[in-house]
């Protein structure tokens, strides 16, 4: 039997679904959590006051004071009760006396938080900027959303749209500039032509060369990015996406959903919700978001950006992964947020440019017992294990594709072939087959090898025979 609900605990279910207050706590919990700070009060104050305007806070008698994290610091100041009278007249003044712009406070970050943005964003620089915003209507504490609630995010700040980079320019920057180790006057150029991307394949049969994975990430024109949609923006754009992948989509791919991601092996969603789940970029899971797999291109929508193409293999096989996603991304170039500064622009400061991401496994079991320090252009180098290497992007902007591919052609080549010449030879021993009609060459003269045998054979009976009547002769003397 169904259990009725009295008519407080309708108001209250109705009160918590009205104001999404289940959702708030559990946010505000999961970043508490993640964050691990050791100031769980504070944190949980800064965190639901960043969630309202300062002149929400302000009429309401709560002031924002120190940023620091110091137990002596009055964080907030609440008054005592007053009448509503004295409450009137203190409302007036208090507006009459508020400048237009009142000074938003200071983002705090998490106290374990890496990221870069903080060494660059002084006060000076956010109250000159806090107010501002894009033509798509995002400020730039939209931006450090995604820095304020991920601790281990390098850049700390996500562009809410491609206006960002423009308007908040001054933040974007240094940023970019310590990331891409990149200035202004570097110049970046696009290459998509596919007749560049030629290269030899070292290792067809994986035998050392155990995983490449390439991706390209593209935002298109006009709408937010992930960080800064809403709920319905999110179904918009993804409807437009599938609208505008609709000719490539083949009877080959097949539309992955969040419940059937992962099966095989964790899928860009699963490494998706693995870094981003307790932030806003997964806001309305999995509302408007998806995944197109085929068996060698996978594409996913509204994760990080609005698109990601994604190709592997497990061979050495480089040339095609390459090609097939930026044949895809070349076709639908039109499409996407673009500028002759910084290339393509992407939601993370550390992918803008290419948009390229590439990652390279190598089983290196005899180069790693000589070496274990290595340095190639454009890549970082990962050791697994003490018996594999990864290599991986590390420079995205003020360098293009065609730099990026052969950076990682020339180090996979080199590496097989290192690791082929460390290989011990394993010297092979000929089998000898018994065959009635083999014959042998015995100086000069080919025989029946098994007329040899015979012969042997016979000679070895005569022989026994001869010594057992020679001892019989012998004991009857």
């Amino acid at each position: 039997m169904e259990h009725k609900l009295s008519k407080a605990q309708i108001e209250a279910k109705t009160y918590v679904e009205t104001y999404k207050l289940e959702k708030i706590i559990g946010d505000m919990l999961n970043a508490l959590v993640y964050s691990k700070d050791p100031h769980p009060t504070v944190f949980m104050i800064k965190y639901l006051a960043s969630l309202a305007g300062p002149s929400e806070l302000q009429e309401n008698g709560i002031l924002i004071g120190s940023q620091t994290l110091q137990p002596e610091s009055q964080v907030f100041k609440i008054p005592a009760p007053k009448s509503k009278d004295s409450e009137k007249v203190e409302e007036i003044k208090s507006h009459s006396a508020e400048p237009k712009n009142h000074p938003k406070p200071v983002p705090v970050f998490p106290h374990n938080s890496k990221s870069l943005v903080q060494k660059h964003m002084p006060e000076s620089l956010w109250n000159k900027l806090c107010h501002i915003k894009t033509k798509l209507n995002h400020d730039l504490h939209e931006c450090l959303t995604i820095g304020l609630q991920h601790p281990d995010s390098i850049p700390g700040i996500y562009a809410a749209d491609s206006e960002c980079y423009e308007v908040f320019h001054e933040v974007f920057k240094p940023v970019i500039e310590e990331l891409q180790q990149w200035t202004s006057s570097d110049k970046h150029t696009t290459v998509l032509n596919l007749s560049h991307f030629k290269c030899v394949n070292c290792d067809p049969i994986g035998e050392i060369v155990k995983s490449i994975k390439v991706s390209v990430d593209r935002n298109i024109i006009g709408f937010s990015f992930p960080i800064g949609l809403n709920s319905s923006e999110r179904v918009e754009v993804q409807q437009k996406i599938q609208e505008i992948l609709d000719p490539f989509l083949d009877s080959s791919f097949t539309r992955m959903d969040d419940s059937r991601a992962g099966e095989s092996e964790p899928s860009l969603i699963d490494l998706f919700k693995d870094k981003y789940s307790h932030t806003d970029l997964a806001k309305d899971w999995p509302n408007g978001r998806g995944i197109f797999i085929a068996e060698d291109l996978s594409i996913a929508i509204n994760l990080e950006n609005h698109l990601q193409f994604l190709s592997k293999t497990t061979n050495g096989d480089l040339e095609k992964v390459f090609n097939k996603v930026l044949y895809i991304a070349g076709q639908l170039n039109a499409r996407f947020e673009h500028n002759n500064l910084l290339g393509y622009l992407t939601s993370s400061p550390d992918n803008i440019g290419t948009g390229i991401q590439a990652s390279v496994i190598l089983r290196l079991e005899n180069v790693l017992k000589k070496s274990n320090s290595f340095k190639f252009d454009l890549l970082a180098c990962n050791i697994i294990d003490g018996e594999y290497i990864e290599l991986m992007t590390c420079k995205t902007l003020g360098v293009n594709e065609e730099d990026i591919f052969k950076a990682l052609a020339n180090a996979i080549e080199y590496l097989v072939s290192e690791e082929k010449r460390l290989t011990p030879k394993i010297e092979e021993v000929p089998e000898i087959e018994e065959s009635d009609t083999r014959r042998v060459e015995v100086g000069g003269v080919e025989e029946n090898f098994e007329s040899n045998i015979e012969e042997a054979q016979m000679k070895n009976v005569e022989e026994v025979e001869e010594e057992r009547l020679k001892k019989v002769i012998d004991e009857e003397q």
